[in-house]
């Protein structure tokens, strides 16, 4: 959030002690501006409601709204979905339409590769082998690729869970959850208040979080504990998610590799119960 901390940092001499103090929690831990209230806020700082207020005005902001207000509009950093569409329509030219989709899906796979740390990576399918079980949070655009990540990862791990809150059930989904568990998720912008408030729940709970997240985006990074950056950049006017597929695929094939013979026994158990429903198997 370089506009936001850049205000800070301009102002910082002549705040006070306790405006220095808020602004310090602000620069340390910039999500919580984004979707907590004023209450919520000063409770976690541990100071009054007022001096979050005074700082606010001493930043050059009319209240805490504005301030609030401010924040979101870089943090979220997307405009809306008709502008997006408008834009697409004078920029695409029908006749390589077909090339420029799948040159864009090439390319952001490569971007995806590259940047890819190894050591999450690795850190990433040893916490989904050692997990006692794994929930897979599935909030918007990534509830397509939530539901796959759970229905392949099911044949080859026990206890993987969907959270889809289909009629607002997160807190029965997630009720059980413990520190022995994790949670793969998404955050892409425009970022999902409900997301980023259950993830901030998780990692109260000592849940480890592996995040899936936009490539060069680093503001929802305190949001978990593994990152896993995706490339995520659209032909149209939509995002494109064929990368983040292939995060998955590769959490797949290495979960299966590493973890060989309880991934041998997972698949029995499957191919047992799918005789007699299906001609063959997917």
């Amino acid at each position: 959030m370089p506009d936001f901390s850049m205000i800070i940092h301009n102002k910082y001499n002549d705040l006070t002690k306790t405006q220095k103090h808020v602004a310090d929690y602000l620069l340390e831990h910039s999500e919580v501006l984004a979707f907590t209230t004023l209450d919520e806020l000063a409770m976690q700082i541990d100071v009054s409601t007022t001096s979050v207020i005074r700082l606010a005005r001493a930043l050059g902001f009319s209240g805490y709204s504005d301030m609030q207000k401010s924040f979101q509009n870089h943090f979220i950093g997307s405009v809306s979905l008709p502008e997006r569409f408008n834009d697409a329509l004078h920029s695409t030219k029908q006749d390589q339409l077909l090339i420029d989709v799948f040159q864009n899906d090439i390319n952001n796979i490569y971007a995806t590769l590259s940047a890819l740390p190894e050591k999450e990576l690795s850190r990433t399918v040893k916490s989904i082998i050692d997990a006692e079980h794994i929930y897979v949070l599935g909030t918007r655009g990534f509830f397509s690729i939530a539901y796959y990540l759970v229905h392949r990862l099911s044949q080859v791990k026990e206890n993987v869970r969907l959270v889809d809150g289909i009629g607002m059930m997160y807190p029965e989904q997630l009720a059980s959850i413990s520190p022995n568990d994790i949670c793969i998720s998404s955050l892409m912008p425009r970022y999902s208040k409900v997301t980023a408030n259950l993830l901030s729940w998780l990692k109260r709970k000592g849940v480890k979080i592996i995040l899936i997240t936009k490539l060069g985006n680093t503001e929802v990074d305190s949001y978990g504990d593994i990152i896993l950056p995706c490339q995520i950049k659209g032909a149209s006017y939509k995002n494109s998610l064929v990368a983040l597929l292939s995060i998955c695929n590769y959490l797949l094939a290495a979960v299966a590799m590493q973890d060989q013979e309880n991934a041998r026994k997972t698949i029995e158990r499957t191919e047992e119960l799918l005789k007699g429903y299906y001609l063959g198997t997917d």
